[in-house]
């Protein structure tokens, strides 16, 4: 990707630095691993989770080849896209610095954004996706079928349900604006 300013770039090293000490640290990989025996979950989840949240695209990658279950997988992999990394996030602070925008605030957005994908995909994925087994050799391959026409109803509720709360907002303001007292 295109960097914008000196800043973006230094974004970008910085957190490729970080993810090499993170995946070369033999002290957090047995920290995480204590604490995902602790928890009973299954192995690397939350180390595979902590590097998507730096940065996204080798987290997802991470997280699908991990022994998870499909619906869980989907889920955190939609965390993962939704709060787009501790890298994108970074790199717009750089971008909009002159701006001035609140960070915190919006790393905060980031966060519930990416509960909610997580919450959605969840629950779409458990109602939506079916699995069948392709071959009866013992290989943890499957087929998943998807009901589109559900998916894409869901989707398109969804905008649709943006779309009015988008409009009924803009008219709200429009009338705040132009009450006068």
């Amino acid at each position: 990707s295109e960097c914008k300013s000196p800043s973006s770039a230094y974004c970008i090293i910085v957190t490729s630095i970080s993810i090499n000490i993170i995946k070369n640290s033999n002290f957090i990989g047995l920290m995480f691993h204590n604490i995902e025996n602790f928890l009973k979950l299954p192995p690397t989840t939350l180390y595979n989770l902590l590097l998507g949240s730096i940065e996204f695209t080798n987290g997802a990658k991470l997280i699908e080849l991990s022994s998870l279950s499909i619906p869980l997988k989907l889920s955190i992999i939609s965390f993962i896209l939704s709060f787009s990394g501790l890298s994108v996030i970074a790199q717009v602070s750089s971008i909009t610095s002159s701006a001035k925008p609140n960070m915190t605030k919006y790393t905060l957005y980031k966060g519930v954004q990416g509960l909610l994908s997580f919450f959605i995909t969840l629950f779409v994925s458990y109602f939506l996706l079916k699995t069948k087994e392709v071959s009866n050799l013992n290989l943890n391959t499957s087929l998943i079928y998807y009901n589109f026409y559900k998916i894409y109803l869901f989707i398109f509720i969804i905008l649709l349900f943006t779309l009015f709360i988008f409009i009924i907002r803009n008219k709200l303001k429009k009338n705040l604006h132009s009450s006068k007292f």
